[in-house]
């Protein structure tokens, strides 16, 4: 089954969570948590490693983005983020699976220069 994604979701409110993990509330009413920690290995991202960066993240029109300047699509955010039920302990590790590593390669290309 596919899922379907609204045509077009902004994002409302962010809060910055523990272990780099964002509350998102979208549009459409619905919060998801977008995890970042899979991310901060890469290119600018790692900067978003000092928490006080982390925590400075804000709404701008319909997205998030952080002073230094990084800011993600409101439908990538959607699109990977989970809902509370999907949602495991934060002390749980698990190993990348293939979503992820298309997830980390579109952030890669997107923030290295790379085309």
């Amino acid at each position: 089954m596919v899922e379907e994604i609204p045509m077009y979701v902004g994002v409302k409110e962010v809060e910055p969570l523990k272990n780099y993990k964002l509350r998102l509330k979208f549009e459409n009413g619905e919060e998801k948590i977008f995890d970042l920690k899979p991310y901060l290995d890469l290119g600018k991202f790692f900067e978003l490693r000092d928490e006080e960066l982390f925590n400075k993240v804000r709404v701008n029109f319909d997205t998030i983005e952080w002073p230094n300047g990084i800011d993600l699509d409101p439908e990538f955010l959607y699109k990977h983020s989970k809902n509370n039920t999907e949602l495991c302990s934060p002390d749980t590790v698990k190993q990348p699976t293939k979503n992820e590593d298309e997830k980390r390669q579109f952030l890669t290309k997107r923030f290295s220069g790379r085309r």
